[in-house]
């Protein structure tokens, strides 16, 4: 018998009673019909299937399997609630945790293999000193000493794909944490969990046999979580800084053939916002390269902003001379290749950046002037 008919019946039995009274006090009242036989046995148990069924709690939906394809997941986490995300990162981060103890225990088996085989080799090497007639050269010794196992080669393959599988579920368990902060999510609720995934990451040496530490680099440079994905992720941004500073380089282009047809820009400005356009693109394509190979912008960017607010202050003189190039650069008191006097020094002017003006005196020596220094001078052009 199911809940729902249990509870119905419960009610039926509990609802009857009254009406049999008021049945039996009524004029004219029949024999009222026979209640449901329904026992104590079907009550109580009805009340048990009610309880384990409401005390069942939710399980996590993305677990199932943890090298899930990362579109379908994001498919599996669009409609979850924030409640529900919380529960599929503490099951992410079960499945982590398991995969960071597999891949201790595997670690340290090598461990005390390569110790067991460092010790045997001091131990043969002591008693062949000790020995009058040694029968085999140095050389043989320290090769045997390094030589690898059977066992240590299955090891360090079996760590290799261990560590694989932790890497997918890392990858795997960001993304949901990125959906969790996507939909409001407090980032101070995940910042622990990125935190024990950047401290189990990384590749643990054991040098203690050249061998094995020399496998387990060639099974990270071919592994697709270690020089492979390295490699990707570097050629992903070295080309995002280049295509970034490709569209910088045509709008700065653009944007200096617009400059010419009018006469609101000298040389200097066009020559500033030239070199400034390109910089900002190959910047921003470098950022936008970082967002693609899956790194967390939120701090990079919170990090640019806390040291801009600071260098504000820091650096205030500085910023002054920055205004000031802005203020030549727009007012145009002189131009790139004018002769003029200002700051207590004359010369040629070459060029403006940011925070200085550099000018070619007659000795062909160049000059390096603060723009503050200009701008707060009497300038004569």
């Amino acid at each position: 018998m199911s809940t729902l008919a249990r509870l119905i019946l419960l009610l039926v039995l509990l609802g009857s009673a009254p009406a049999q009274v008021a049945a039996q006090l009524a004029p004219g009242g029949g024999d009222p019909p026979p209640p449901p036989p329904v026992s104590t046995d079907d009550v109580r148990a009805a009340l048990e299937e009610l309880l384990a069924a409401g005390g069942e709690e939710p399980e996590a939906i993305t677990t199932g399997d943890p090298e899930i394809d990362p579109g379908a997941l994001d498919f599996l986490l669009e409609p979850l609630t924030l409640e529900e995300l919380r529960l599929e990162m503490s099951s992410w981060s079960g499945l982590l945790r398991e995969a960071v103890a597999e891949l201790s225990f595997a670690e340290l088996e090598l461990f005390e293999l390569n110790s067991a085989q460092a010790e045997a080799a001091e131990a043969a090497a002591g008693g062949e000193t000790e020995g009058e007639a040694a029968t085999e050269p140095e050389g043989d010794a320290a090769a045997a000493e390094a030589e690898m196992t059977p066992e240590q080669e299955a090891l360090v393959e079996r760590i290799s794909e261990i560590r694989e599988t932790r890497t997918a579920i890392s990858d795997r368990f960001r993304l949901v944490m990125d959906a969790f902060e996507a939909k409001g999510g407090d980032p101070t609720e995940t910042e622990e969990y990125r935190a024990y995934i950047a401290d189990v990451g990384g590749v643990t040496v054991d040098t203690r046999n050249w061998r094995t530490a020399l496998l387990t680099i060639q099974e990270w440079a071919v592994a697709e979580d270690g020089g492979r994905r390295l490699a990707r992720n570097l050629g992903i941004v070295v080309l995002a800084t280049a295509i970034g500073f490709a569209i910088g380089w045509v709008v700065s282009l653009v944007v200096n053939l617009a400059l010419r047809r009018t006469e609101l820009s000298s040389k200097l400005m066009r020559s500033f916002l030239r070199r400034w356009i390109e910089r900002v693109g190959a910047l921003v394509g470098f950022l936008v390269g970082l967002s693609w190979i899956g790194t967390n912008m939120t701090p990079i960017l919170a990090g640019l902003g806390a040291a801009g607010f600071i260098l504000a202050f820091a650096l205030q003189n500085t910023i002054s001379n920055f205004a000031s190039g802005m203020l030549i650069l727009f007012l145009r008191p002189f131009d790139a290749g004018d002769e003029i006097e200002a700051a207590g020094t004359s010369g040629k002017v070459e060029r403006v950046s940011l925070f200085s003006t550099y000018l070619t005196t007659p000795e062909n020596r160049t000059v390096i002037v603060p723009n503050n220094k200009i701008w707060e001078d009497v300038i004569t052009n």
